[in-house]
């Protein structure tokens, strides 16, 4: 077993905008940090991963299968699997989130800046 102080990392306004935390057998913690105006990328889908995305500071929205959802500190978005999706930062602060994988998508210990 392993603890990760995920609230210290996105204190710590991390060097990564994405990093698996931890990779287990059948899911996979990831930290991701955007920058206002920024997105998590091209509109995309995980076609046999559910994603879950909690909020943990800033403001943010998530367009997921052409529907728009507000994501404010402290909501979870919960995406199916195959759900084309792109996530927004809409406020004036980083937003934080930690995202939960399953089963896991990414390598361990992938990280992108």
């Amino acid at each position: 077993m392993r603890v990760v102080d995920v609230l210290g990392r996105a204190r710590r306004a991390a060097r990564y905008r994405f990093e698996v935390l931890e990779t287990g057998g059948r899911l996979q913690a990831a930290f991701m940090s955007l920058g206002p105006g920024e997105t998590s990328g091209a509109p995309s889908a995980h076609a046999e991963a559910d994603q879950l995305i909690y909020v943990l500071g800033g403001t943010g929205e998530a367009e997921v299968a052409g529907r728009t959802y507000r994501l404010p500190t402290g909501s979870l978005a919960v995406i199916p699997a195959g759900a084309v999706h792109q996530i927004r930062n809409t406020g004036t602060e980083p937003m934080t989130s930690l995202n939960v994988y399953a089963p896991p998508e990414y390598a361990p210990r992938y990280r992108e800046r």
